[in-house]
């Protein structure tokens, strides 16, 4: 495996992981509380073994930040709560492409 492809499959694995997170992201703000109910049915809380806390590693990694934003907001009023949500959606967003950016620039410099 060369270094160009080292650099390619992390540049791929950040790319996936940020895209599950604002597709279900997305998700959330279509269908809320469903969605979020959905997410901690997968979720165990208190984890108590490995798996346990693996499945919860994976679900948070991959889909936790959707849920997590949503139950933040919910104090608020729902018109209220879905803009915050909208706006802080973009702002990740915006954060996850220069991150990637940043991750593209710092593989360069160390594979290539």
């Amino acid at each position: 495996m060369s270094n160009e492809d080292i650099a390619s499959f992390i540049e791929n694995l950040y790319g996936l992981i940020m895209a599950s997170q604002f597709g279900f992201g997305f998700g959330v703000l279509l269908l809320g509380k469903f969605l979020v109910e959905y997410y901690e049915w997968g979720i165990f809380e208190p984890p108590e073994t490995r798996f346990q806390k693996s499945t919860n590693f994976f679900m948070k990694a991959t889909v936790g930040g959707g849920p997590y934003i949503y139950n933040k907001y919910r104090k608020y009023s729902w018109l209220t709560s879905r803009f915050l949500y909208i706006v802080t959606y973009i702002l990740a967003a915006i954060a996850a492409i220069i991150g990637y950016f940043i991750l593209d620039i710092i593989l360069h410099i160390i594979f290539l």
